[in-house]
């Protein structure tokens, strides 16, 4: 009887939830995309919206998760340096962005670096800055 406790949320698992298709026709790896069969051209720009959308929020996503480990467990760069394997600055640049900007303040049409020009203003001000599209 294996006795250790699986945890949740594996990068494994990463495929079926990428992959919007249920024809697959790609999966997404951790090293790229597998194409299982030919993307139609609609299909080929879901995909490319898919990661651009993806792309503008990791900043966020990275930054959330080390808040959530710093909030849960104590400081955890040291174990996110090691996970991830992105350097120490780009981390708590991440963290410190997620912390300014909250979820409601967040504008998804925008990028993580307009997001970190306006993290030290005020809410409102982040508000008013962003709205700006």
């Amino acid at each position: 009887m294996d006795t250790q406790a699986k945890p949740k949320g594996r990068v494994m698992n990463l495929p079926a939830i990428m992959n919007p298709n249920p024809n697959l026709k790609y999966i997404v790896t951790a090293t790229g995309i597998d194409f299982l069969g030919d993307l139609s051209l609609a299909e080929w720009g879901e995909l490319g919206r898919t990661l651009i959308s993806l792309a503008k929020k990791i900043g966020f996503l990275m930054g959330d998760w080390i808040n959530h480990g710093a909030k849960v467990h104590g400081d955890k760069y040291k174990e996110a340096l090691e996970l991830t394997g992105i350097p120490y600055p780009t981390l708590r640049n991440y963290a410190s962005v997620a912390r300014r900007v909250g979820p409601t303040l967040r504008e998804p049409s925008l990028g993580h670096g307009h997001h970190a020009a306006v993290a030290k203003l005020e809410s409102h001000m982040q508000r008013y800055w962003l709205d700006m599209r």
